[in-house]
């Protein structure tokens, strides 16, 4: 676990292991955090806040995570691995995915120092101004289809807006929201302003999200958890990224051979684990046959396997319960 700046086994000594969905080896031990190491957490990240060494230095905070960006990058063909291994996705994907990690932290650290509130106009003697401050603690749950690009993408803007976090990665896919706290910490991050709390979301999830010294609270998962997190989170700021339902369509008459591939892997990427994926296609029935039979045809030529293989286009499922 990171907490304050450190590296630190639970408070209980428990830990649980990562299998690569592959091969269903374990390929990881992770420390397994309980109630008392996320309450330590939110302590750490509260009193990095107030310490102000963060919140209230916008050109350090930019330095830091244009640094974050540059570490990634150097770091692609490393992370990507990490990541294909605990989620199944292809390698080709996960390393490419890594320039899209990279560029949230530098489209962020261009935000730093520009968060401005505005000068509202009254009368000759005087006038009203509005201030943006942080948050403070931000709590944030992660998920396992994306584990980096989904955790950056909650990671660069609060730490760019002067917030602490405290993230809580899936226990399915750990490793790399875990290894984007030690590039957070080789990019000079002062102790506290990242803590990252592994661990089962019955037990450190809802931890988290019951503490009431969050200043907000941030999920990507299904829906059930979220609607169980709107009961246990109490009145802070919520945002809950859940899960989707998106159609794909096809107009009457429309050849879909130009479009089987997108179709398909629309609906099929990182296995069809993504909230983002078509769940069904609109068809008209006089082309219903003909779509079918073209996107099964295409289906066919797709590679499936491990995702360290460098021919495989699809990986496995995730876990035991996704199969």
């Amino acid at each position: 676990l990171l907490i304050d700046g450190e590296w630190q086994p639970s408070q209980s000594g428990d830990r649980f292991e990562v299998e690569n969905p592959a091969t269903e080896k374990c390929i990881a031990s992770m420390a397994n955090a309980g109630p008392e190491d996320v309450a330590a957490a939110v302590t750490a990240a509260e009193r990095a806040f107030a310490r102000g060494d963060w919140a209230q230095a916008p050109n350090d905070r930019a330095k830091i995570l244009w640094r974050m960006a540059d570490l990634v990058e150097q770091r692609s063909m490393e992370l990507g691995h990490l990541e294909s291994i605990s989620n199944g996705r292809p390698i080709s994907e996960t390393s490419s995915q890594m320039q899209v990690v990279a560029s949230y932290f530098r489209y962020f650290a261009g935000f730093c120092d520009k968060i401005q509130g505005s000068t509202i106009p009254t009368d000759a003697a005087h006038f009203s101004y509005t201030l943006r401050v942080p948050l403070g603690v931000v709590g944030q749950l992660t998920p396992w289809n994306h584990p980096l690009m989904i955790a950056a993408k909650k990671l660069a803007p609060a730490l760019a807006a002067g917030c602490t976090v405290v993230m809580k990665p899936s226990e399915w896919a750990p490793l790399t929201p875990t290894e984007i706290g030690k590039i957070a910490l080789e990019a000079g991050m002062p102790s506290g302003v990242l803590n990252i709390v592994n661990g089962f979301g019955a037990q450190v999830g809802k931890a988290l999200a019951g503490d009431p010294r969050l200043g907000k609270l941030d999920l990507t998962g299904g829906t059930e958890t979220g609607r169980h997190l709107t009961t246990v989170a109490g009145v802070k700021k919520l945002t809950l990224e859940l899960g989707g339902n998106d159609p794909g369509i096809l107009l009457p008459g429309t050849d879909p051979a130009p479009f089987v591939e997108g179709l398909f892997f629309g609906s099929m990427i990182n296995s069809g684990q993504t909230c983002g994926a078509l769940k069904r296609l609109y068809v008209h029935r006089d082309d219903l046959n003909r779509t079918a039979e073209a996107l099964v045809e295409f289906s066919k030529n797709i590679p499936m396997g491990d995702g360290m293989d460098d021919w495989s286009l699809l990986g496995p499922l995730q876990n035991e319960r996704q199969f």
